[in-house]
């Protein structure tokens, strides 16, 4: 009878450490998604630079964006 307990105990630790750990999810689009948070960096310290060059900030952060926008919705497009 002990022996059954420790086992049904075990296999029951067993179950709730399984299911506490997260199921690695297959990420889609690794690069895409690196190129993304590159992008969100870069929009950051375009953002906070107390430089204007000439206009060249304000016209980087805005092709940033575009960039952004767009592989957002390169990313969107897959649904595969």
């Amino acid at each position: 009878m002990m022996k059954h307990r420790l086992t049904v105990l075990i296999a029951g630790l067993a179950f709730v450490a399984g299911a506490a750990v997260p199921t690695l999810a297959y990420e889609r689009h690794p690069d895409m998604r690196a190129a993304l948070e590159a992008l969100y960096s870069a929009r950051m310290h375009l953002s906070t630079s107390n430089r204007d060059f000439d206009g060249l900030r304000v016209k980087a952060l805005g092709e940033t964006n575009e960039a952004i926008r767009d592989v957002q919705a390169a990313i969107a497009s897959d649904r595969g």
